[in-house]
């Protein structure tokens, strides 16, 4: 897959970006998922990742 553009990052553990593919498909992947599918990204690049994106902390909602 091809990564066309990083839409938002999710501050979970470990965050989770949700990038847009060339073929328009969204998808949210993790570091490691990155890693596996052949994405290296150094530490320096996730960190500019990390600071210069809108980061959205995501909150479990308890079931009513």
């Amino acid at each position: 897959m091809e990564i066309a553009k990083v839409l938002a990052i999710y501050r979970v553990s470990p965050p989770l970006l949700v990038v847009e593919a060339e073929d328009g498909t969204v998808v949210e992947l993790s570091l490691k998922e990155l890693q596996d599918d052949g994405h290296r990204l150094s530490d320096v690049a996730w960190k500019d990742l990390l600071e210069g994106y809108q980061l959205f902390t995501c909150r479990a909602t308890p079931p009513a």
